[in-house]
């Protein structure tokens, strides 16, 4: 591929006959028009404010205090000051450099990745750093690597349900900077979740060291990479093991993909790219000989129309895509970074692609059929193993999969500090558990604090009350840590439906000398 890739993001303009044709666009781009209103919106309060703030020079003084008083070092401080369980064992954090005058991208060796734009930083007065700046980044994402950060929890019965958790910082000559007040990074975090994990509700989190509380961001775009399956031991209902078998025959019968209807019409507010795509690495178009692809003017037309090595789409959810352009060589070292955004996919309302559409949809219905004759096989199946086995068979049967998922989470940070991919769980929906810990000779444990690990749910979180604990009364997969006179006791709770009461009788305590070690006990 060329390195001097040459998009058409201005392309000629429609005749009246082919704006005839795209009249009446369907409600697909309803959400977009909603999109840009906010950001034609957003830009008129940016003009307010640099007018408000050249007013008069004592409003200009009293401003730049109140701009000081956002970048203040405490803030940064405050976020570093995590209670770890053991002082001397913590989680590394990653040090990278960046230009802060072009910015750059910087890939951590789990697969996550930050988007830092040019002149991206400033210092505690707000004005421009710039030079090599000092990135420190980590991922806590496993409930054992939050536990051994000391990564704090809600309070009110409220926790994070987390799939991906991070901290960035950066620093200046060894002086904390600040991501400035119109910029933003681009964060995606590779991670394996459990797939009890509902990912479509997904929302950033940062944490609040003044508030001692999380507080909720905006949405979060998720992207489903790898479906693994783990053998547990984990004893449910019939129906319970029916969703977890429907999830291995979705699996093993994937559904057709229901093919995309051509549209009508070219909103004002977009604009054509003249970009086409191989029709073959998209199911739902492969009927069309070719997709052209649109965007928001707003979004495209200040975009530069050469420096670029390759443009791409990428499917980030059902019917939802993004454009991802590529900056060159040349363009990168300019200070050029990658660029995404929104894309929706323009096919013309032509006699032809109508007829390809409804040949497509007679086969999509056909290969429907087809799979529900295939699921409804395995599904009597599993039917005739309750009604025909033993009851140790009938046991066996009900060891269900555990499926971990590898999923991208991406959503763009303002801030420096700790910041998570997540949803809001509520403890009261556990049943609550009466908790007593002995040692092996039956003499009471002094407790100093309690966590709870449910790899089933996503869980992780410190319980406030000792004696009551939260638990979820039909999982084997969860873990109670215990914290006494300095000494970590991991038990592991043997749930009953009808019981109410737990006694945990701990064994002797771990001694980790490193991070490992408490990995490998801890689930």
């Amino acid at each position: 591929m060329k390195d001097n890739y040459n998009i058409k993001i201005n392309p000629p303009k429609l005749s009246s006959e082919q704006i005839e044709k795209h009249k009446n666009f369907d409600a697909l781009l309803e959400q977009f028009n909603q999109s840009a209103t906010k950001k034609k919106s957003a830009n008129k309060t940016k003009v307010r404010y640099m007018i408000l703030a050249s007013v008069a020079v004592a409003a200009s003084l009293a401003f730049l205090l109140i701009y000081r008083g956002l970048f203040n070092e405490e803030k940064q401080e405050n976020m570093l000051a995590l209670k770890q369980p053991f002082s001397k064992i913590d989680i590394g954090f990653s040090n990278y450099q960046v230009d802060a005058e072009k910015g750059d991208t910087l890939m951590h060796e789990s697969g996550s990745m930050v988007v830092v734009p040019a002149a991206a930083f400033v210092d505690e007065k707000g004005k421009p750093v710039s030079g090599k700046v000092d990135i420190q980044y980590r991922e806590m994402n496993a409930a054992a690597d939050k536990f051994i950060a000391g990564v704090p929890q809600n309070a009110e019965n409220t926790v994070l349900q987390s799939a991906a958790m991070m901290q960035i910082q950066g620093f200046k000559d060894g002086k904390p900077v600040f991501i400035g007040k119109d910029k933003e990074l681009q964060i995606e975090l590779k991670s394996d979740v459990s797939s009890n994990l509902e990912l479509a509700s997904l929302k950033s989190f940062s944490y609040d060291a003044k508030e001692k509380d999380w507080k909720e961001g905006t949405n979060v775009k998720t992207e489903l990479l790898v479906v693994e399956e783990q053998s547990v031991k984990n004893e449910m209902p019939k129906d319970l093991y029916e969703n977890e078998f429907r999830v291995i025959v979705n699996r093993k019968f994937p559904r057709p993909v229901k093919p995309v209807e051509p549209s009508k019409g070219v909103p004002q507010n977009m604009i054509a790219l003249g970009f086409d795509i191989n029709v073959k690495e998209f199911p739902e178009f492969e009927q069309y000989e070719n997709v052209d692809w649109m965007a928001a003017k707003s979004i495209v037309e200040p975009l530069p129309t050469e420096g670029w090595s390759n443009m791409k789409v990428n499917r980030i959810a059902d019917l939802r895509y993004e454009i991802v352009m590529i900056p060159n060589e040349i363009s990168k070292r300019n200070g050029r970074t990658e660029v995404r955004f929104d894309a929706y996919p323009l096919i013309p309302f032509t006699k032809k692609n109508l007829m390809d559409y409804e040949r497509a949809m007679v086969d999509y219905k056909k290969a429907v059929e087809e799979r529900e004759k295939n699921v409804s096989k395995e599904l009597a199946l599993l039917e005739k193993l309750y009604q025909n086995t033993n009851a140790q068979d009938v046991k066996e049967a009900k060891k269900a999969k555990f499926t971990i998922q590898t999923v991208m989470s991406r959503f763009s940070i303002k801030e420096f500090g700790m910041w998570a991919a997540a949803n809001r769980f509520n403890l009261k929906s556990l049943p609550s558990i009466n908790a007593s810990f002995k040692d092996e000779s039956g003499k009471n444990v002094e407790v100093a604090e309690v966590f709870v690990s449910n790899a089933e749910k996503q869980l992780y979180f410190s319980s406030a009350n000792k004696s009551s604990l939260p638990l979820d009364s039909d999982s084997e997969h969860q873990q109670v840590w215990i914290l006494s006179n300095g000494q970590l006791y991991v038990a592991t709770p043997s749930p009953k439906k009808e019981a109410d009461k737990v006694e945990f009788v701990l064994k002797p305590a771990l001694q980790p000398k490193n991070v490992q070690e408490i990995r490998d006990e801890l689930i």
